[in-house]
Order: structure tokens, then C-alpha cells, then sequence
């Protein structure tokens, strides 16, 4: 990183900015796994604008598990083809 003789690292406490370091990786992999699971149990719906609105409305449904998601969205694609509908 730098030279020891400039004294930037000299008061550095090695062990304590190790433990942080960790600490952090920890926060971010704890994160990590929510939005995982967050994301493999969460359908967002969005519906075309309507009215002057240029806006798309949106909708989020939190299933309870990833099973529960992908039965709902089988039966959503399944629902689509019926009528005609191939998006």
C-alpha cells in the first residue's frame, strides 16, 4: 500500500480494521441473502397506462415461498395463453 516510513499505516490497529472488514462482508451477505429471497418470492405486476396518466401501475404480491411463486405464475402464464394474450 504505501511505504513504512511515511507513517500513514503506523497507527493502524491491524486486527480491529480486519474484524470491521468483516463485519461489513457479514452485513453485505446477510443483504445479499434477503434480496434473494425477497426476489425468488416477490411478483410485480404492471398494468398500461390508462386515462392521461403516462404511468404504468404497479402491484407487488409477496408469496409465501418460491413454490407458491411459480404455481401462481404458471397458472398466470397458462390464464394469458387462454385468452389470446402471448406477452
Amino acid at each position: 500500500m504505501t511505504n513504512e516510513d511515511d507513517g500513514f499505516f503506523q497507527d493502524l490497529d491491524v486486527p480491529l480494521f480486519l474484524q470491521q472488514i468483516e463485519n461489513a462482508q457479514t452485513s453485505i451477505n446477510l443483504r445479499d441473502e434477503q434480496l434473494q429471497k425477497s426476489n425468488c418470492t416477490t411478483i410485480v405486476l404492471s398494468q398500461p397506462p390508462s386515462g392521461r396518466s403516462t404511468q404504468r401501475a404497479r402491484s407487488a404480491f409477496l408469496m409465501s415461498s418460491p413454490e407458491v411463486k411459480l404455481n401462481w405464475a404458471l397458472d398466470f402464464r397458462a390464464v394469458k395463453l387462454a385468452h389470446g394474450e402471448h406477452q
